[in-house]
């Protein structure tokens, strides 16, 4: 437990310091939020997530349970002559008794980078660009089967080629919790996906899309999601508003959905209410 919330914490911290580049625009924020969270997770309870092929575990396995939450996110935008370079790093780790011992809740690695040909940023005009990008989900700790083994970590890799459609800009940061940057993006793309657990590789086509917005002083939207579509549907989808308290203190709601079906449906989903800080 305190290996995972150590890395969650300076793994972010660390390429945050390593990022400052002597051309172009670096954008950066980075996120940290302590929450109470509540897991909701259904579907056909007698899936075989190893060995079957029907089933992503580091997305949709789990149990419902009301529990801690420890969350980061880290992004960093770096525009240059050469294009757009991109970062976003997720992370969630939480713990609930059971039985008198401690057992995971929320517990997930994601990883997003990107490339971006160059685009003509212009203020509320709709620009498209081509764009190569890989991500992935992993966890902080193996699952333990049944018979009380340790298991393989959960690892699903994507690997994508598309364009990307960005919608208006915003001039200025409104605040720590929504720095200057796009307000709208959509990308639909080409994109393979290997799961390290299923053993299983398939391909089709991803729409993502990202949305972030200040409704009002100190409150802020943001909005991530995509859609994978192959032999079988993916979904995840995370939601966050931050209201400002004082300075870079805000509480933190977020709602986050996990969609998967392949034969049979089976879903997660996780509402956190907490504090978070902007670093």
């Amino acid at each position: 437990m305190c290996i995972a919330v150590a890395l969650q914490l300076l793994l972010p911290a660390l390429i945050y310091a390593q990022t400052d580049q002597p051309d172009g625009t670096t954008t950066r924020d980075f996120r940290v939020s302590g929450s109470i969270s509540q897991v909701a997770v259904s579907g056909d309870v007698n899936d075989d997530s190893e060995g079957s092929g029907t089933a992503t575990p580091a997305e949709v396995t789990g149990t419902d349970a009301l529990a801690w939450a420890l969350q980061s996110e880290f992004g960093v935008e770096h525009t240059n002559r050469w294009g757009l370079s991109a970062l976003r790093l997720r992370a969630g780790y939480g713990q609930v008794r059971d039985g008198g011992a401690s057992r995971e809740a929320l517990d997930r690695l994601i990883g997003d980078a990107s490339y971006e040909l160059p685009i003509d940023a212009r203020p509320n005009v709709v620009t498209i660009a081509p764009f190569l990008g890989v991500s992935g989900i992993s966890a902080w700790t193996a699952p333990v089967r049944p018979d009380g083994s340790e298991s393989d970590r959960p690892l699903s890799l994507r690997v994508k080629a598309g364009v990307t459609n960005r919608l208006g800009i915003e001039k200025t940061g409104g605040s720590a919790a929504l720095p200057a940057g796009w307000v709208g993006l959509l990308r639909i793309s080409a994109a393979g996906n290997w799961d390290r657990l299923t053993g299983t590789r398939d391909y089709g086509i991803e729409i993502a899309q990202e949305f972030k917005r200040q409704i009002t002083s100190g409150v802020a939207i943001t909005s991530r999601g995509d859609l994978f579509l192959s032999n079988h549907l993916s979904l995840r989808q995370y939601t966050h508003i931050d209201v400002s308290v004082v300075s870079r203190l805000s509480i933190a709601i977020d709602g986050n959905l996990y969609l998967h079906r392949a034969g049979h449906t089976r879903t997660k989903t996780e509402i956190l209410v907490g504090l978070g800080v902007h670093l």
